[in-house]
């Protein structure tokens, strides 16, 4: 049985889960001290209400757009804030908070374009394998995330299909003949594989 690019696809998510959840902590923890950051320069009776009451505020964002100091216009998704803007709030970190942040953030971008050469490789790798008995055999890691087969069963009776025919035609007659016989050799052969895929787990 062969997969297809969208199955590759899911099953290289899967295999690299726990890659793309240590990208997504290091975000939150960048959002997290970004909105530190900026609600430093929010004063403390606003802070106070929006903490207790913040469906008071008509003016609020999960957006912060960072410019200058080293920036060029960055939008960060933060949880929710207070702002006198709509939608989105410009911010600029003073010199020595930007350079610390630019400094995490350059991380995070470095680990997201490995993760996705990484992710190429991976689904590349599982597309040229093709089959479940090739990635059992050369990708035991991927065998967990391979979609179950279906394992009903059908029965092809070649000779009882032939002698309902009318045998006008004895080339249709033979052409059909060939055409069950490789369909059913086919699903031979794909029953092997789901032995073997059985046997390997």
């Amino acid at each position: 049985m062969n997969i297809s690019k969208s199955t590759a696809n899911d099953i290289t998510k899967s295999i690299l889960r726990l890659n793309q959840k240590e990208i997504d902590d290091l975000k939150k923890e960048f959002a997290d001290k970004l909105r530190t950051e900026y609600l430093k320069t929010v004063p403390s009776k606003i802070k106070d209400v929006f903490k207790t009451n913040d469906n008071v505020f008509l003016k609020s964002t999960n957006t912060i757009k960072l410019c200058g100091n080293g920036w060029n216009y960055v939008e960060i998704h933060v949880d929710r804030i207070p702002t006198d803007e709509i939608y989105i709030v410009n911010f600029t970190p003073d010199e020595d908070i930007s350079n610390k942040l630019m400094q995490e953030y350059n991380l995070i971008q470095d680990a997201e374009k490995a993760y996705n050469g990484l992710f190429i490789q991976v689904e590349s790798l599982l597309i040229n394998l093709r089959t479940y008995k090739r990635i059992t055999e050369n990708f035991p890691e991927a065998i967990p995330y391979l979609p179950k087969i279906n394992k009903t069963e059908v029965a092809i009776n070649i000779p009882d299909i032939l002698s309902q025919i009318k045998k006008d035609d004895g080339q249709q007659i033979e052409a059909l003949g060939e055409v069950l016989n490789e369909l059913e050799s086919q699903m031979f052969e794909e029953g092997s594989e789901e032995k073997e895929v059985s046997n390997g787990n």
